[in-house]
């Protein structure tokens, strides 16, 4: 008669590997869909920028993803905000395989030339500071930036604490062309590196078509393999957040995408204790 306690083991290694794979595929993703409004209600919005009347720039609307709802930046041209969700959290110390951040985002119908931010996605330890220079705030993000008429480039921006942000290009530095009325994805993959301080980040833009269902296509990536931020290399306890800027050529976002989900690391944990747990008993059992 075969062992149970090896049969327990068994299983609890197969379940391990299904848990695994289920943790680097789960995402948690913000569609703003039925109530933009409610979504919205989960982040906090920090403006730098000019703002209008707008108390909360970020509003909903009814133009994302194929005519879904979607968000927008309202206030006055340049109103610069940072929307941070709060509902959970992520262990910066755990990002040993790699974080993926993602944002859907419409282009204008006529696109402009002026030097701005289009779309910045990243972690930050502090859900009341913005991804701005005027902050003591710390964050590690990728976004991308309009340098002229025509012309946008990938980049990697980190600050930490009171020190002045840091920028560097993603990859090549060719400028990207975009389309007017088009969609597009904006992603940060962002890795804990083993040297002390340091984050690997990777940021792609994809091209989802006119209405944003359309097969990802890759426009651009590349990678900055040595991102410094000693305040959010040791901080368990960081938020996902997204900055958008009036009048710029981001006129909607929608499906903010998290992966995995940041709950998906305690249930692993969780569940491989239960696991390991039963077997031991099973253990005890047997060779009582």
């Amino acid at each position: 008669m075969a062992n149970p306690s090896s049969a327990i083991l068994t299983l609890s290694l197969g379940l391990l590997l299904w848990f695994t794979s289920f943790a680097k595929t789960k995402a948690q993703v913000i569609d703003f869909d039925p109530d933009s409004s409610a979504a919205l209600g989960l982040f906090n919005q920090v403006n730098t920028g000019a703002n209008g009347a707008a108390t909360n720039p970020f509003v909903g609307n009814t133009n994302g993803v194929n005519g879904t709802n979607g968000i927008d930046v309202s206030g006055a041209a340049g109103s610069d905000t940072t929307a941070i969700y709060t509902a959970t959290t992520i262990d910066a110390t755990s990002l040993a395989t790699p974080l993926v951040l993602s944002i859907d985002f419409e282009t204008a119908a006529s696109l402009g030339s002026a030097a701005a931010t289009i779309a910045q996605l990243g972690l930050t330890g502090n859900t009341t500071l913005s991804f701005g220079n005027n902050s003591a705030n710390s964050f590690v993000t990728g976004r991308l930036n309009r340098t002229g008429a025509g012309a946008y480039i990938l980049q990697t921006q980190t600050k930490s604490g009171s020190t002045a942000i840091v920028t560097a290009t993603a990859g090549s530095a060719a400028s990207i062309s975009l389309t007017a009325s088009e969609w597009y994805r904006l992603e940060v993959d962002l890795t804990r590196t083993g040297t002390a301080s340091n984050f690997s980040l990777t940021v792609s833009l994809y091209d989802l078509g006119a209405n944003g269902l359309g097969t990802p296509a890759l426009v651009s990536t590349g990678t900055s393999a040595a991102v410094a931020n000693a305040s959010l290399y040791t901080d368990t306890t960081t938020f996902a957040g997204l900055r958008g800027v009036a009048g710029t050529d981001a006129v909607s976002y929608d499906n903010l995408m998290i992966v995995p989900e940041p709950t998906t690391t305690a249930l692993l944990s969780g569940g491989l204790g239960i696991l390991i747990l039963r077997r031991r008993r099973r253990a005890r059992a047997w060779s009582n």
